[in-house]
C-alpha cells in the first residue's frame, strides 16, 4: 500500500496568516510616530465635493497604550460615521442648490412670458425661436441682466430627482387619497414609503431615479430573499418593500413624464403575498359572528368585541338617515359612504 506525501507549503501558510492578520486590524487605521491615526480615502461619489483625497485625522491614542487597536478603533468607527454624514450633507446641499437655482430660473423665464428650455432643447431649437428671445431680452433692457438672461437662454439643467426625494414626490401626486384618510392612516402610510426609500438607499445608495437599473433592481430583491431564507421575515413583508418602491417610481414617472423604465416590475418574491385584510372585515357584523362562533379575538377591533358581548346589532349602512333617532338604538349612528372614506391600512 503506498501512502500519498502531501506537501506544505510554509511560504503560502506564511501569507494566509498575514491576510488573516490584515482582516483583524481595525477599519482605516494606521500607526503614525508612535499613535494611531484615522485615514480614509474620499469616495469617489462625494470627490468633486471634498477635494482632500484622503482624509487624515489623529484619534490621540498612543499604539504602546492600546496594541490591538481596540479603543483606537472605536473612535475611528465614530470620525467615519461623522465624515460619511458630512459627504451626505455636502452632496444634499449640492442638490438643494441646483434645484432652487433651476426653480428661480424657471420663474424668471415665466416673468418675462417665454417657457424656460434646457440647454439641450435650447441648442435644438430653431434659430429663429432664439432670436426671438434675445429680442424679447432686448425689448425689456435686460440683455445685461445675468440671472434673466440666463433664465431666457436655458443656462441649467434640469437637476435629476434622487432617491431622497422620491418620497416628496410621490407625496405629491397622492393628495386627492392623502385627503380622505385619518391622521393614523397617513402616519401608517408614511412610515411604510419612508421606510422603504430608507432600506432602498441603504443598500444602493441616494442616486438619481434615471440611474437606477434592472441590476440594481434583482439584487435588491435578492437581498430581500436572502433575509426571507436566513432571518426568517416574511416574504410579504419583502414584497410591500419592493411594491411601495415600484408603485412610487412608476407614479413620478408618470406625473413628471420622465421616460424611465420600469425597472422593478416583475421583482416580487415568489411564494410569498402581502397580507390583506379581506373586505368583510372591516365589518362589525363579521366580527361579531366571529366571537360567537368562539374564534379568536386576536385583531378584532375593540367596537367589534363590545357589540358581540353587548348583543348589539350593526347600523345599517344603507339605511335612513332616521335610525340616528332609533329609541332602540340611541348610539348608532351612519358611517360616512364607502367612496368618502377610505379603507384601513
Amino acid at each position: 500500500m503506498t501512502l500519498r506525501t502531501v506537501s506544505c507549503d510554509k511560504s503560502s501558510y506564511k501569507t494566509s496568516s498575514t491576510a488573516i492578520k490584515k482582516l483583524s486590524e481595525p477599519q482605516y487605521l494606521t500607526k503614525r510616530h508612535g499613535v494611531w491615526h484615522f485615514l480614509r480615502r474620499v469616495p469617489t461619489e462625494y470627490a468633486h465635493l471634498d477635494t482632500r483625497g484622503n482624509v487624515k485625522l489623529s484619534t490621540k491614542i498612543k499604539v504602546a497604550a492600546d496594541r490591538k487597536g481596540t479603543k483606537a478603533g472605536q473612535v475611528a468607527a465614530r470620525m467615519s460615521a461623522t465624515l460619511e454624514a458630512y459627504w451626505r450633507g455636502l452632496a444634499d446641499r449640492k442638490t438643494a442648490e441646483a434645484k432652487q437655482t433651476y426653480l428661480d430660473a424657471v420663474k424668471l423665464a415665466r416673468s418675462l412670458g417665454l417657457d424656460y428650455q434646457t440647454p439641450a432643447v435650447t441648442a435644438m431649437a430653431p434659430i429663429e425661436d432664439v432670436l426671438a428671445r434675445i429680442e424679447t431680452l432686448l425689448a425689456n433692457g435686460m440683455i445685461n441682466n445675468a440671472p434673466l438672461r440666463r433664465a431666457a437662454l436655458g443656462a441649467f439643467e434640469k437637476p435629476p430627482i434622487m432617491l431622497s426625494s422620491l418620497f416628496t414626490e410621490y407625496e405629491q401626486t397622492q393628495r386627492i387619497a392623502l385627503s380622505k384618510m385619518s391622521p393614523d392612516q397617513v402616519r401608517k402610510w408614511t412610515s411604510a414609503k419612508k421606510r422603504a426609500v430608507e432600506i432602498l438607499i441603504e443598500q444602493k445608495g441616494d442616486k438619481p431615479l434615471h440611474q437606477l437599473s434592472r441590476d440594481d433592481a434583482l439584487s435588491y430583491s435578492d437581498w430581500w430573499e436572502d433575509r426571507v431564507l436566513t432571518e426568517g421575515i416574511g416574504a410579504g413583508t419583502a414584497n410591500k418593500n419592493i411594491s411601495h418602491i415600484g408603485g412610487m417610481i412608476r407614479a413620478v414617472n408618470k406625473r413628471l413624464k420622465l421616460g424611465l423604465d420600469d425597472v422593478f416590475a416583475a421583482t416580487r418574491i415568489q411564494g410569498g403575498r402581502d397580507a390583506r385584510i379581506h373586505p368583510r372585515r372591516h365589518s362589525c357584523t363579521w366580527q361579531t359572528q366571529r366571537v360567537e362562533r368562539g374564534g379568536p379575538r386576536r385583531g378584532l377591533r375593540h367596537d367589534g368585541i363590545r357589540r358581540a358581548t353587548e348583543r348589539d346589532r350593526e347600523p345599517d349602512y344603507g339605511a335612513d338617515r332616521s335610525r340616528r333617532s332609533d329609541p332602540v338604538h340611541p348610539h348608532s349612528r351612519r358611517r360616512p359612504r364607502a367612496e368618502d372614506r377610505a379603507f384601513r391600512t
